[in-house]
């Protein structure tokens, strides 16, 4: 509906359409690219106003464009998915000025999952999830999956009664958790990149027993989350769950194996080094349980479930096998 009154946002969509349609046929992604440079110009000479900033027409086309930046990114090409996100910052923020909320909170959930693993990565600052964070705007669990009912939230099926509500809530405190986790590693290392060789060794030991104390609160507060009851018990039957439960309930486990292994190697570049073996039984536990999950997908040839790459790459970092 929104594009009917946006032409940027019928160009984003036909140019995030049109090379899906080139990955799945092999093709040149000619008509991608066309629809895309359209989109840009179109998007910079219909935004006269902060009105027309705040517009759904604004904030769905910068969306789609750093979909199609992230789906048509090339090694060492230049891409616009930093810039397009720090643009969808300013709008988020202005429409919560403009409307109270957000109408897309569906949207916003799919991109602070998408600035969470460029914090991860090192490739993003964090400043989108970050301040969704630190504003109380992330969305919560009713409003992340499609399709959406006539209120905006999640629609759920009669089988997932049982069972969705309760993942959707977990998978929700697995990634606000993560967030938290993957901004203190980029705090602890700009610490380590302004800390000077005049340190001695005993201020060292208390330097590095200070981080480790934070680091520890989120630890114990990710395990938590996996000790409840009726967690352990869906855990118990997952072969047993709804696919969409299932899936998400892969997801959160996967994700906070993740965590943990990021918690106990990365936070700062010297990590392992400063922090001895002690730690190298629960990584051991969590690449081996990150590899049985990811053996199931691949063995049901649910290759789509791409949310396995990042802790597939943890446990491949961390293992010693």
């Amino acid at each position: 509906h929104a594009a009917a009154f946006s032409p940027p946002l019928f160009h984003a969509m036909m140019a995030v359409a049109a090379l899906s349609l080139a990955h799945q046929e092999g093709t040149e992604r000619l008509d991608a690219l066309q629809h895309y440079q359209q989109a840009l110009p179109a998007l910079q000479s219909n935004l006269r106003s902060a009105e027309d900033l705040s517009s759904d027409g604004a904030f769905l086309t910068h969306f789609l464009l750093l979909i199609y930046e992230i789906a048509a990114a090339e090694a060492e090409g230049s891409n616009l998915w930093a810039q397009h996100l720090a643009q969808l910052l300013r709008i988020s923020l202005l429409r919560r000025e403009v409307f109270g909320g957000e109408r897309f909170p569906f949207i916003t959930w799919w991109i602070c999952n998408i600035d969470l693993y460029a914090l991860f990565s090192g490739a993003g600052t964090g400043d989108f999830v970050g301040t969704m964070l630190n504003n109380d705007m992330i969305p919560p669990p009713s409003f992340h999956l499609y399709p959406l009912g006539m209120d905006g939230a999640s629609i759920m099926y009669v089988e997932e009664t049982d069972t969705l509500p309760i993942v959707l809530q977990l998978n929700y405190e697995v990634t606000v958790l993560a967030v938290r986790l993957g901004l203190l590693a980029k705090e602890l290392k700009q610490e380590a990149a302004q800390r000077t060789s005049r340190f001695s060794l005993h201020e060292q030991h208390v330097d590095i027993r200070m981080r480790q104390s934070r680091i520890l609160e989120l630890q114990e507060s990710l395990r938590q989350l996996w000790v409840a009851p009726n967690i352990m018990l869906l855990g118990q039957r997952l072969d047993l769950l709804p696919r969409r439960s299932q899936q998400l309930f892969q997801h959160a486990s996967s994700l906070y194996r993740a965590c943990i292994i990021f918690s106990h190697t990365s936070m700062w570049p010297s990590q392992r080094l400063d922090t001895g073996p002690e730690f190298d039984v629960e990584i051991g536990q969590c690449v081996s349980e990150i590899l049985h999950t990811a053996e199931g997908v691949v063995n049901a040839g649910r290759l789509e479930l791409r949310f396995m790459i990042f802790p597939l790459f943890m446990a491949g970092f961390a293992s010693t096998d």
